[in-house]
């Protein structure tokens, strides 16, 4: 549920190679006040420009020549940028000299910085329960500090054997550090920091699904893309970057052939057409750049989704789509529930839940999948089974007239179970598409706010010059009746 990085999730882009030297920090551990005073000024903030939306993340100076490392995901897209200074000095991106989107890690360059604003290197890993400190600006809350400690150092094989790998999108040969110190969106690209000042990681990402889960890729990874980058090589454009792509509407794909029908006791005749006219018809304008459309991205940044709203509700067109472009989901709402289609795919590709809503109830057909073939088969009226029907693919096996009955097929409680199961995984991400929908409408209504507010000042004062001149006139027609004038 990441972004499609056009490089390939293995590429590397290297800019010519060079030594890195790691000078690690003198003296011994610092309190938190001390910390703060001798590394803020080479924290920065990063603002960028995309396709109709801007961004906000985080990013540590590296060299005094220009040099800052940022996670990938805070530019990815990115047409332009500015870096900002703790001081409020203001700079302008030039470029980047190398990215690695596996690792999350980008290196940019921007015009020269003051002499020993750079944060040196950790020479080693912290080890665990070792107190950190994390820099950044969360949810556009500059120059923020938290502090916790290292809970555990992982590989990224460990993180997808606890979360899979629909949850966790890197390069599983990555080393992260687990960390307590809370991040937010924003703090991305900023430095998690020792208590002697030195760099061991960049905050990427939190797993939302418990407490304090907050991972920074680690300095393992930060030193290997460093070693083998030219720092005085000429930047590449940010036009360079691969843009990040809304998904695109799946075309009809269920596993099965389209011309599959079967009529259930009921009377009802099931096919796969109705949802192939459905989806096909949304195909073309799913490419269209709609205003009212939300772009939501996945807790460590990477983009899997575009949601339409209208009021700060779901409602039209949410898509997803899996990294490797495969179709991840596709389904309709009116004013926050579901209402039409929903269709669902595994990573490759094979259907999985197809079902009909109305007015956020199932209503219609529901039919579900194990590895591509049909399992299931349900007929609903606003929420309750009318019908249950076993499948093997496109073979029927028994029926039952209520969820009940068929709860005591073990086979057809065993599919009956995935499909809650499946279910309730579905309803988290929806979670997630309507708060970030919400999120969207309060920032969009603030910021009309904010263009009309000189405006509104400026007739309401208007106003106020009207009544206080209505007033003075007033005053002085009782003044000349009083004098006989």
């Amino acid at each position: 549920m990441r972004s499609v990085f056009l490089w390939g999730l293995s590429k590397w882009h290297w800019i010519g190679v060079v030594a890195w030297t790691v000078t690690a920090a003198s003296g011994s551990a610092m309190d938190l006040v001390e910390l703060i005073a001798k590394v803020e000024h080479s924290v920065v903030r990063i603002d960028t420009v995309q396709e109709g939306s801007t961004g906000t993340g985080s990013g540590v100076i590296m060299d005094d020549r220009g040099i800052v490392l940022t996670n990938f995901h805070v530019v990815d897209g990115s047409k332009q940028l500015t870096v900002t200074l703790r001081s409020n000095k203001l700079l302008k991106g030039l470029g980047y000299l190398a990215i690695d989107p596996s690792h999350d890690l980008a290196i940019l360059k921007v015009s020269a910085l003051d002499k020993g604003s750079a944060m040196p290197l950790a020479a080693e890993l912290p080890k665990i329960g070792e107190r950190v400190a994390a820099f950044g600006n969360p949810r556009g809350f500059s120059f923020t500090t938290s502090e916790g400690i290292v809970s555990a150092i992982r590989t990224g094989k460990e993180i997808i054997q606890s979360i899979g790998s629909n949850e966790y999108r890197h390069d599983p040969d990555a080393t992260w550090i687990q960390t307590t110190a809370p991040i937010s969106p924003g703090n991305s690209g900023g430095p998690l920091v020792t208590m002697k000042g030195e760099l061991v990681g960049l905050n990427t990402w939190n797993y939302t699904d418990g407490q304090n889960l907050n991972f920074a890729i680690s300095l393992v990874d930060i030193k290997r893309l460093l070693a083998g980058t030219s720092l005085d090589a000429a930047p590449h454009g940010f036009v360079e970057l691969p843009p990040p792509r809304a998904p695109t509407a799946p075309r009809y794909r269920p596993g099965r052939p389209g011309e599959f029908k079967f009529e259930l006791p009921t009377g009802r005749v099931f096919s796969y057409a109705i949802f192939d006219v459905h989806a096909q018809g949304i195909n073309q304008a799913a490419g269209v750049e709609r205003k009212d459309q939300v772009l939501i991205r996945h807790a460590n940044g990477g983009l899997y989704a575009a949601a339409s709203q209208k009021g700060g509700q779901l409602h039209g067109i949410t898509l997803g789509q899996y990294e490797n472009q495969q179709p991840m989901v596709f389904a309709t709402y009116a004013a926050g529930r579901r209402h039409g289609n929903m269709m669902t795919w595994s990573e490759s590709g094979q259907a999985m839940l197809f079902a009909q809503y109305n007015q956020g109830k199932r209503h219609g057909f529901a039919c579900w999948h194990e590895d591509g073939a049909l399992r299931l088969l349900l007929q609903y009226k606003n929420d309750t089974p009318e019908w249950v029907q076993l499948m093997e693919g496109d073979k029927p096996l028994e029926g039952y007239k209520t969820r009940e009955l068929a709860e005591e097929n073990s086979r057809a409680r065993d599919a009956l179970t995935k499909l809650d199961n499946f279910e309730a995984e579905i309803k988290k991400s929806e979670q997630a598409f309507r708060k970030q929908v919400k999120e969207f409408e309060i920032a969009r209504r603030r910021a009309i706010a904010a263009k009309l507010a000189p405006e509104k000042r400026r007739m309401a004062s208007a106003r106020g010059a009207a009544a206080a001149e209505a007033e003075d006139e007033f005053v002085r027609a009782l003044w000349r009746r009083a004098l006989g004038r």
